[in-house]
């Protein structure tokens, strides 16, 4: 599943609605599939894609308004166009635009929330996720 699927982004503020969520994900689901519980920096790993060493299991309360904003950038041309009653669709390069500064605007926090989840981790977790992270 990929991000710009996610329907947690159409609504503000509904981290805390989807606290319960989270809280099943990560004392149910994740515990069922470990076989073991599930720490904070146990959970911070299985959040991050594949390719960093994570199980692509999102927590959803904290991607909510992350996800609700990077909607609103991208789609920013397409209601200006609505609103003024435009008959035609807004230029592609607007829209194009919007995605690719959603888009690093992401990659970069995602290398924040790597380096912090770096930081907490013991060596053995670090090298297991430097090993994961190679191509």
């Amino acid at each position: 599943m990929t991000s710009n699927k996610h329907n947690n982004r159409t609504l503000p503020d509904i981290q805390d609605l989807l606290e319960p969520l989270e809280n099943a994900i990560s004392q149910v689901l994740i515990p069922v599939i470990t076989e073991r519980n599930c720490e904070q920096l146990d959970r911070d790993i299985l959040a991050l894609h594949i390719r960093l060493g994570g199980s692509c299991l999102p927590n959803p309360s904290r991607k909510a308004s992350r996800e609700y904003a990077s909607s609103v950038k991208v789609t920013t041309p397409l209601v200006e166009h609505i609103m003024s009653q435009t008959h035609q669709l807004p230029d592609e390069s607007l829209v194009k635009s919007a995605q690719q500064t959603v888009k690093s605007e992401r990659a970069e926090e995602l290398k924040d929330t790597v380096e912090k989840i770096r930081e907490s981790a013991p060596p053995k977790t670090k090298r297991t996720l430097d090993l994961a992270a190679e191509k």
